[in-house]
């Protein structure tokens, strides 16, 4: 069930929480601090989203075990810190402990900012992969063989500035392409 509409002025600041929204997670995620134990990967970056005229950019933590999610966002000097935990199925968004809305990722993202970005598969492009349940077009890699652009579920994506992480290089940079949408993933740190 969707939370009723807030008023205008916290549509921004979820418009940066919801920016990684980048990010579905799964229903239930404990509130407590994010706790990188066990986890597929835990990175903090940047995020920018931009549809059209309005664009807006945040800082972000980003906990990924499995297909659930736990992103912490927030904007300058800390503002707006919002937390968004889910699946691809189903998103939750907190305030603080308040819970603001749960639902349907898209539809809660739509709902709340306008826009969605494509949560589910999000995870595969961080760690420098098309997502294995989508189909890819269009694959390039570079010299080292590392896979630097491709088309899925309607987004060009291209991977930049590989850096190291895990047992292989990942990249630093990720540009999501969908019509007038892009969403920009800076890591910034991998953190595991």
């Amino acid at each position: 069930m969707i939370a009723e509409s807030p008023p205008v002025a916290d549509i921004k600041s979820l418009f940066f929480i919801v920016i990684f929204v980048l990010v579905s997670v799964a229903g239930c995620v404990g509130r407590g601090a994010l706790d990188p134990a066990g986890a597929d990967f835990s990175v903090r970056g940047k995020i920018g989203v931009r549809q059209a005229q309005d664009g807006a950019s945040a800082r972000f933590n980003w906990l990924q075990t499995g297909d659930r999610y736990d992103i912490e966002v927030w904007g300058p000097l800390g503002q707006g810190r919002t937390r968004l935990s889910g699946d691809a199925a189903r998103m939750q968004v907190f305030q603080g402990d308040v819970l603001q809305a749960t639902g349907k990722p898209d539809q809660i993202m739509t709902h709340y900012l306008g826009w969605s970005v494509p949560v589910a598969i999000l995870p595969s492009w961080i760690k420098g992969q098309p997502d294995p349940n989508f189909p890819v077009t269009a694959p390039r890699t570079d010299d080292s063989g590392r896979t630097v652009s491709f088309t899925q579920a309607g987004w060009s994506v291209a991977l930049s500035g590989f850096g190291q992480g895990h047992e292989v290089a990942l990249p630093r940079k990720i540009v999501g392409t969908n019509g007038n949408r892009r969403v920009i993933v800076v890591v910034q740190e991998y953190l595991d």
